[in-house]
């Protein structure tokens, strides 16, 4: 009842019960419709319940009642975001990562004010966020992806760098084998000579 009336947080346990179905009672064409409608309703009230945003972000991205909608998933992945939502941060970083655009008015909203084509700093300052945000749970696979991130920057900038040193220190192990080779046979002519 509290569900038909608007209350986010009932709407949100309403669409958990329908998703468990714990006693199988429903079909899953009817669960699959009551979890999208509560969860959907708690996701887009007046006080929006940012656990139902992640989920909906979740079903617009894998498309759980019809075809993958991306923009409908950044939106709900945005919003929860601007409630400081770890989950939420990351999924959207997760999205920029697989090459989503996130536009600039997105960026904005959530306070990151990196052009939206610096995919780097957007994802630096994201994993940065969800690893700040103060929850325990989230610290540590936004701080490891916060590092996946910044080793493979480094890498990206460095590569050049570290291919010319690579082939210069095999040259430089190469001539010394070479002039160590060719030091021995000379010194093996010598002795042949002297005997």
């Amino acid at each position: 009842m509290a569900a038909e009336t608007g209350l986010e947080v009932a709407q949100y346990n309403m669409a958990y019960l329908c998703e468990e179905n714990f006693d199988g009672l429903a079909s899953s064409f009817i669960t699959n419709e009551c979890t999208w409608k509560y969860y959907n309703l708690s996701s887009i009230g007046e006080n929006p319940y940012p656990e139902s945003q992640i989920k909906m972000g979740d079903y617009h991205y894998y498309g759980c009642l019809g075809q993958q909608d991306i923009p409908a998933a950044v939106e709900m992945y945005s919003r929860a975001a601007a409630a400081n939502e770890p989950q939420a941060l990351f999924n959207l970083a997760y999205l920029v990562e697989e090459g989503v655009n996130i536009n600039q008015s997105t960026l904005t909203k959530l306070k990151i004010n990196i052009p939206s084509g610096n995919k780097t700093g957007i994802l630096v300052k994201m994993y940065q966020r969800c690893r700040d945000s103060g929850r325990d749970e989230s610290y540590l696979p936004c701080g490891l992806a916060l590092i996946r991130i910044q080793v493979l920057d480094t890498y990206n900038r460095f590569k050049t760098i570290m291919k010319l040193s690579s082939a210069l220190g095999i040259t430089a192990v190469l001539m010394v084998t070479l002039l160590s080779i060719g030091h021995h046979l000379k010194n093996r002519e010598q002795i042949v000579e002297t005997v």
